[in-house]
């Protein structure tokens, strides 16, 4: 197993910290952006659908693709599409124009991340992969973090277009840090298959040979995975809403959804550690156990003390996990199907993503608040469940490749 060199490691975490910035960007300015230019909300909200149909279907085939014949190409190809796209948004576009162009960011932000994961996933050792995960974590929640406040700095001083391509500067650099980059050269790029050596089609069924080997080892990690997207999904929708619900003003929201987002990002590395010298088990475990208990404990919250606590409960459960699902999908990725196996997990836990906010707002509507975060944070249980007695630890073992030399 090749060992990615701690001083080729900026050329990883630098544009990955960009583009993550970048994100934070556009995510704040879109809906800003799509209602100053005559949209409806709903209209907004669509454009946001597009990005995350984008980022979905876009797993499969870069999956093939990468697989076939490398990462390096794809990635950079990302970054490219990404800064056209900024700059593209910086005209004044129809809504047409605007759709198309949200779900060609979506499947670039979904080519750029496979690609990053497969990168991770091969040049870091298993005993290593938490942490290298994990900085990758890092680096997206800083961007999420800081990202909406310069974006919204630069609107407020500047215009929407100055802001766009502001985002676009950031993707230009990014792009440059790749193409000098030690790490993508063609030295270090090693396409899983000769090309041609195989249709799409041969790729897949060897894939779905390989999961059915170890399909108790996938279906229950992907089951984990999914509830925690689940229970994640529901700390990011449910506290600012019962925060609302308790009469809390705005800005005291703000406050401790901004210190609670800071432990996150405090603990993640910290979490990586764990993971690689205690076990993913260990680290998942604590990660979904402290976030279902403030879900539980949420409705109990009746003031900014108790609310600001719960509320820090969960971001610490969350910044432990931080990286755990990337780093699951690394562990139980085939050696011969790294790519493949990685956009088939990404893919699965995309869905999750896609649903659970549309699950949670429908119960929120059906019952109440409380009972909706009680749900959340009693499923959150349930898959601590699965976790600590279907799941087997994959630190040191490998359930779908048997290869120990990989």
């Amino acid at each position: 197993m090749q060992e990615m060199k701690l001083n080729n490691g900026v050329f990883i975490y630098l544009p990955s910290f960009f583009v993550s910035l970048m994100h934070g960007f556009i995510l704040l300015i879109i809906p800003l952006y799509a209602v100053d230019q005559g949209s409806s909300w709903l209209g907004a909200g669509l454009l946001f659908t597009l990005k995350s149909a984008g980022t979905l279907i876009i797993n499969a085939p870069a999956s093939i693709w990468i697989t076939k014949y490398g990462r390096r190409k794809p990635m950079r190809l990302a970054l490219i599409c990404i800064t056209g796209v900024c700059v593209a948004f910086s005209l004044t576009l129809p809504f047409y124009m605007q759709a198309i162009l949200m779900a060609l960011f979506g499947a670039s932000i979904g080519l750029w991340m496979l690609g990053q994961h497969v990168l991770l996933s091969a040049f870091k050792r298993i005993n290593r992969r938490g942490r290298s995960l994990s900085l990758i974590a890092t680096t997206q929640r800083l961007g999420m973090l800081l990202g909406p406040f310069m974006a919204g700095l630069l609107i407020e001083y500047f215009s929407y277009a100055f802001a766009f391509y502001f985002a676009a500067a950031l993707m230009f650099f990014a792009t440059a840090v790749v193409c000098l980059s030690p790490v993508f050269s063609k030295a270090t790029e090693k396409p899983s298959l000769p090309e041609d050596s195989q249709t799409s089609k041969q790729l897949y069924i060897e894939l779905a040979a390989l999961i059915r080997r170890g399909h108790t080892a996938f279906l229950y990690s992907s089951l984990f995975a999914g509830v925690l997207k689940f229970v994640r999904t529901a700390r990011q929708v449910l506290i600012p809403l019962w925060g609302y619900h308790i009469g809390l003003s705005v800005a005291d929201i703000g406050l401790v959804f901004s210190l609670s987002t800071a432990a996150d990002v405090v603990l993640i590395y910290f979490g990586g550690n764990i993971a690689d010298k205690r076990g993913r088990k260990f680290t998942g475990g604590v990660c979904i156990a402290l976030l279902a208990a403030s879900l539980i404990l949420l409705p109990m919250s009746v003031g900014f003390w108790s609310f600001l606590a719960v509320s820090l409960m969960a971001g610490v459960g969350n910044g432990i996990g931080g990286g755990i699902i990337m780093t699951l999908g690394a562990d139980l990725a085939p050696k011969k199907a790294r790519a493949m196996f990685i956009g088939t997990w990404r893919l699965s836990n995309d869905l999750y993503g896609v649903v659970s906010p549309v699950l949670i707002g429908f119960l929120a509507s059906v019952v109440s608040l409380a009972f909706s975060s009680f749900i959340s944070g009693t499923l959150g249980l349930l898959g601590l469940g699965v976790l600590l007695f279907k799941t087997s630890e994959t630190l040191g073992k490998r359930e779908l490749n048997k290869d120990p030399n990989d």
